[in-house]
């Protein structure tokens, strides 16, 4: 279970404690979040309890993250999501990541 919300961190872990969420896991910010690369990501997403200070974005490129689902399968569709950035400088720094390199950490 994961508590994702606009509150501001102190607020949202306090309430995630009262709740049992926030136990020995990571409480992040939005705005750390959307500055993480995929890797990075994939990292902390085991122990990521609680999502503070989170846009709608957050809340699309966390729930992607976690299924794969609407991550880009080709360059092309990288490409669309990411104007003006380059798949062989950027691919593997800019979330959502796409599909091939989020499938090999997977069982």
């Amino acid at each position: 279970v994961r508590m994702v919300t606009g509150d501001n961190v102190h607020t949202a872990c306090a309430i995630a404690r009262q709740c049992g969420i926030l136990t020995d896991g990571v409480a992040l910010e939005g705005p750390r979040f959307r500055a993480m690369t995929p890797r990075e990501v994939d990292e902390v997403l085991p122990r990521l309890q609680v999502l503070a200070r989170s846009s709608p974005e957050d809340k699309y490129l966390l729930v992607t993250r976690l299924n794969g689902h609407g991550l880009p399968s080709t360059r092309a569709e990288w490409e669309d999501k990411h104007p003006g950035f380059s798949w062989e400088k950027d691919r593997d720094n800019l979330l959502p990541g796409y599909r091939e390199e989020w499938l090999p950490p997977r069982p």
